[in-house]
């Protein structure tokens, strides 16, 4: 895989654990979290290789991840290529 994102705003061992092994593999990682980040683990909210995105409703979600998607050079499916040509 090219990326991981990752739904945080609930807290999830199996989850946790596709982070750390996308860590370990270097692959890019956003963590999509509804409402504050407050209450996220230390695994998500410490970790330099996440991107985080939160969100409070469905139309949201989609505008910041798309956001999220340029800011590390990958396009989305609704459009285009990025600057690396991908």
């Amino acid at each position: 895989c090219d990326l991981v994102i990752a739904e945080v705003s609930t807290p999830s061992l199996g989850v946790g654990v596709e982070i750390a092994h996308a860590t370990h593999l270097g692959k890019p990682i956003i963590a999509l979290c509804e409402g504050d980040d407050g209450h996220l683990s230390a695994m998500v909210a410490g970790n330099p290789a996440v991107t985080l995105v939160t969100y409070r409703d469905e139309r949201e979600v989609f505008d910041r991840l798309a956001g999220a998607l340029g800011r590390i050079g990958v396009a989305h499916a609704a459009g285009g290529e990025t600057s690396g040509g991908r």
